[in-house]
């Protein structure tokens, strides 16, 4: 059974995910922490780890005591991030259908029905 993420690491992906998919541009300033807490509903310290982590790797920047901010060198490290985890997710859960007895038919199926349903929640505006 997979474990739940931690806030933290949810907010973190989120972010590499905006970048990765040009929600967030380089030099683009982030909404404040706190705001970002309230929409998350975390603890504005779980977002300031996932900020912080963020930094530590130089992905965002940072004006102190104002706002943080997608440094412009660091987006396609960010983007390759993006693509890093999402390539592990999906290896893990093909290994864990095949695990499960899925023939590899029932596998590209399922991912076939993943990409349609993915496509649709992005023209219906729920990526």
């Amino acid at each position: 059974m997979k474990q739940r993420k931690h806030d933290v690491d949810v907010i973190y992906e989120g972010v590499l995910f905006d970048i990765a998919a040009d929600k967030l541009v380089a030099g683009e300033r982030l909404q404040s922490q706190y705001l970002m807490a309230i929409e998350q509903a975390v603890h504005p310290n779980t977002v300031l780890k996932a900020m912080n982590r963020l930094s530590d790797e130089g992905i965002l920047g940072s004006v102190p005591q104002s706002h943080r901010f997608v440094v412009p060198r660091a987006v396609m490290r960010a983007k390759r991030k993006a693509v890093a985890l999402v390539d592990g997710r999906l290896f893990a859960d093909v290994a864990d259908a095949a695990r499960a007895g899925y023939s590899d038919d029932q596998i590209m199926a399922t991912v076939r029905d993943a990409i349609g349903a993915a496509r649709h929640d992005a023209r219906n505006g729920k990526a």
